[in-house]
């Protein structure tokens, strides 16, 4: 079997006709951070009388994709990133975009596939490491999209 990687793990998608963006996975995901799961929504499931679970799972799966930056990001290289997905936001109150993600798990047609879905990204916590001759370094930080 064959796979469908293509080279990149999470990839932002321009908005309004711009361009997507593909995160650098050499650049700013650390080694051995990068998790994805997928979600599947129920729907009126129930137990019955001889407790068997009845499950209604919707088409609909949402994704939850999940890396640590680097150690060690300058300002700029942050800067970089951030503006690069921020830029990209289809609502940028709920921080809303719509991004692929490489999902190692079966989609029905294959064991490895990129979904493409909304997600919005939760909240990251930057956490500078030191200032170093004038130059900003931070400690890796989480970047959590979740699909709606």
């Amino acid at each position: 079997m064959s796979s469908n990687y293509a080279g990149y793990l999470i990839k932002i998608n321009g908005v309004n006709g711009g361009s997507d963006y593909i995160i650098d996975t050499a650049k700013y995901i650390k080694a051995d951070s990068y998790k994805t799961s997928v979600k599947p929504i129920d729907l009126d499931s129930y137990t019955d009388g001889y407790g068997t679970l009845h499950r209604n799972v919707l088409t609909h799966k949402p994704t939850k994709t999940e890396f640590e930056t680097r150690e060690m990001l300058t300002n700029s290289e942050m800067s970089e990133l951030m503006s690069n997905i921020t830029s990209r936001y289809i609502i940028a109150k709920e921080r809303k975009m719509s991004v692929t993600v490489f999902v190692p798990e079966w989609d029905g047609s294959s064991i490895d596939a990129y979904w493409t879905q909304d997600m919005y990204l939760v909240d990251p916590e930057f956490q500078m490491y030191g200032n170093y001759h004038g130059v900003i370094h931070y400690r890796p930080t989480r970047l959590c999209f979740i699909a709606y």
